[in-house]
């Protein structure tokens, strides 16, 4: 992820999510030198797929654009087990439906499959406010 300034808040909304860990965090100065953070200063959580800090506690990056980067690690796991069977069967039913329809050109050729597949992903879906 790759930030301009800390948010006045002190929460960092990670997305695409589930985030897993957090691995490091750098703020550039004016120089373009990177700084690591300490890992003490930013607390993950895994739950609601944030990062939260104290404002006061981070440096303050010294590029106006790009002074920040953190490196997180996001997904459900290494094996495919470790996806939800949920969102297995809607990529299984998406990829059927593009095969059975692949000699259509044109057309909205998955408006069949907005509802099912909606339905499987719904309770996975990451909203922003």
């Amino acid at each position: 992820m790759v930030l301009d300034a800390w948010p006045r808040r002190g929460h960092i909304i990670v997305r695409p999510g589930p985030l897993k860990a957090l691995n490091t965090a750098r703020v550039f100065d004016c120089n373009g030198a990177s700084h690591t953070i300490d890992s003490q200063a930013i607390a993950p959580d895994f739950g609601a797929s944030t990062l939260a800090f104290v404002p006061w506690a981070v440096p303050a990056p010294g590029r106006i654009a790009a002074g920040i980067e953190i490196d997180v690690t996001v997904g459900f796991g290494e094996e495919a087990d470790d996806v939800p069977e949920s969102l297995r069967q809607a990529i299984r039913m998406v990829v059927a439906h593009w095969y059975e329809n692949r000699g259509l050109m044109g057309g909205n050729r998955d408006a069949s499959l907005s509802g099912p597949v909606a339905a499987l992903i719904a309770p996975h879906r990451m909203l922003s406010i």
